[in-house]
């Protein structure tokens, strides 16, 4: 079974009800809440109006018995000493006998916190209180002491103990001093009994605040009840109305009856009913043309079928089709990006190297530069000896040629970049510019206790047709390269020659090249270290040089190489009508 629906009249009647009780019963709860915070504030007003009339009579009290103590004293200022502490005995037991509203009385106390008088706790007298402290923590006559630092006297706030009590209660006192004797006179009232007087104001008040509450509760029970009963009526009617509207929806679907509109309570129910009078009319209108309707729909659907049939075997087609030219796409897209990859990776090596090559290229550069200026400077002295100026001189020659060195990558590396590097050709002895290149080194590499090896097994007067500057550069960069990786061993140039190409070798025994560094090595701005992190300088542009001008030469740069045994690189020319040889 469906869940049972709600009643529209009966909601109606509900949410009447509800709404007039919550709008009452909010007014009513405003009126009371009114009341209450009205008799709050009277109460209040009572307790401060109490309060204060309680503070003007202990000050009254207290200068009163001021006034009274200098009264006396005026008359005996011509006293001896004697005379005023039998005075002042005499006064305090006159202020002893002082008492107010059945159980006010007067203390007295120095100002160094002994009491002189108090009648009602004589076991107190005597005795110096100066330290004494309420369970609050305040120092009850050092707080009295300040008090009578005023000429008028202030009042203090603290908890005491009631006489026979075991539980100190919250009290005021009004202090007031008396300088050339140094005493304090003061009198107070415990708030409890303040308190007392005011609970016995608000239970009046409360009962006047119930009977108030009553009354309210009353008249508003009483107008809810004569609501309910209007807003049962008229949902009474409604319910009618809307009775006549439910049977002819009922009747409507099998016999098209039409609303009696006399019938209907209310006016409002009119327009609705002449509209759904209409709607009969119209429906029975729309119930024979929805016949027609559904003839000619009925054809169509079948036409459309047949068509629908014949695009789905061509959309079957076309998605075989779009399946297979979607393989080939990814495919294609999985290529694309494994070489995008691989491109990406090569930038990231290249700033890694560049970044590299221009954090060293200062040191490379300040280097020799440094030599030469220190060297330079100690030329200017006049107590050198010849053979150290010689040296000196030496020195700077030498590091001139260094940073010359330098310098010139940098230049060439510039030219290349922007395709300007020249290429000038012509005929000359490979043999006499390979002895050229081993005469130049040989001195350098002796010190370094290296042997240096010259393998030519061409005759004297070979010539072949290429740069003689640009070939003499990359063997000279290869062969330095070789003395800065070889600590002992040898290195060797030397040359060999077939059908297709002359090939001009460096071969040392240095510390060789790792498979990884190989993949790079003729990468700009890379440098190759040894497994002890030994530093080696050289700004990481030589062998891409290199192989830029041996392409341009058209011809191939190789390597060969083998962890702590060594390295060898192959220059490899062409044998073609550009690049003859001559016996």
């Amino acid at each position: 079974m469906g869940k049972r629906k709600r009643s529209i009249t009966r909601t109606l009647f509900f949410y009447t009800a509800i709404s007039i009780a919550v709008i009452l019963g909010s007014f009513a709860l405003f009126l009371v809440v009114n009341e209450l915070q009205r008799v709050n504030k009277d109460i209040e007003e009572k307790k401060n109006i109490y309060i204060n009339g309680k503070k003007k009579t202990l000050k009254s009290h207290v200068n009163l018995t001021v006034d009274f103590i200098n009264y006396e004293k005026s008359l005996f200022e011509k006293i001896n000493g004697d005379s005023i502490q039998k005075l002042q005995n005499a006064i305090l037991e006159q202020i002893a006998k002082i008492r107010f509203n059945n159980d006010g009385y007067i203390f007295v106390v120095s100002y160094d916190g002994t009491t002189l008088m108090n009648d009602v706790q004589r076991d107190m007298i005597g005795k110096n209180q100066w330290d004494i402290t309420d369970p609050d923590g305040v120092k009850i006559v050092q707080e009295e002491r300040k008090a009578v630092e005023n000429p008028e006297g202030e009042f203090i706030f603290y908890s005491w103990y009631k006489p026979n009590a075991k539980v100190p209660t919250p009290k005021i006192s009004y202090v007031q001093g008396i300088p050339e004797w140094e005493w304090m006179i003061g009198t107070g009232i415990y708030l409890e009994d303040i308190d007392k007087i005011i609970l016995r104001e608000h239970e009046v008040a409360k009962k006047m605040l119930t009977r108030y509450i009553v009354g309210i509760v009353g008249i508003f029970g009483f107008l809810i009840f004569i609501l309910l009963i209007i807003a049962r009526y008229v949902a009474n009617k409604t319910q009618e109305s809307f009775a006549i509207f439910s049977n002819f929806f009922k009747e409507a679907v099998a016999k098209s009856t039409k609303i009696d509109i006399q019938k209907l309570f209310f006016s409002e129910f009119n327009e609705p009913a002449i509209a759904a009078n209409e709607v009969i009319g119209n429906l029975n209108k729309a119930k024979n043309e929805l016949i027609k309707f559904n003839q000619e729909l009925e054809q169509i659907v079948n036409e459309r079928t047949k068509e629908i049939i014949q695009q789905k075997e061509e959309i079957r087609a076309q998605n075989d089709e779009l399946e297979k030219h979607r393989n080939h796409l990814e495919k294609i897209v999985k290529e694309r990006t494994k070489d995008l990859e691989i491109a990406r990776e090569k930038a990231e090596e290249s700033d890694r190297l560049k970044s590299s090559f221009l954090a060293n290229m200062s040191h490379e550069i300040r280097t020799p530069m440094n030599a030469i200026i220190g060297f330079s400077n100690l030329l200017i002295e006049n107590n050198i000896d010849p053979d150290t100026r010689t040296n000196l001189t030496n020195e700077i020659t030498k590091n001139s040629f260094s940073l010359l060195n330098i310098i010139d990558n940098i230049l060439d590396l510039a030219k290349i970049e922007t395709n300007q590097i020249r290429i000038d050709k012509s005929e000359f002895s490979l043999v006499e510019l390979l002895n050229d290149i081993y005469y130049s080194f040989f001195e350098i590499i002796k010190n370094k206790k290296l042997e240096f090896i010259l393998n030519s097994n061409i005759q004297d007067n070979v010539v072949i047709h290429s740069d003689p500057i640009r070939v003499k550069q990359i063997l000279k960069n290869l062969v330095e390269n070789a003395i800065k990786f070889t600590e002992k061993g040898s290195i060797e140039i030397g040359h060999t020659i077939n059908n297709e190409y002359i090939t001009v070798y460096v071969k040392d025994t240095g510390i060789g090249i790792t498979e990884k560094q190989l993949s790079y090595i003729f990468a700009r701005f890379s440098k190759v270290e040894d497994d002890k992190r030994k530093l080696f300088g050289g700004t990481g542009l030589g062998l891409s040089i290199c192989k830029h001008l041996i392409e341009l030469l058209d011809g191939k740069i190789k390597v060969e190489s083998e962890i702590n045994k060594g390295t060898t690189f192959y220059l490899e020319i062409p044998l073609f009508q550009n690049n003859i040889i001559k016996y």
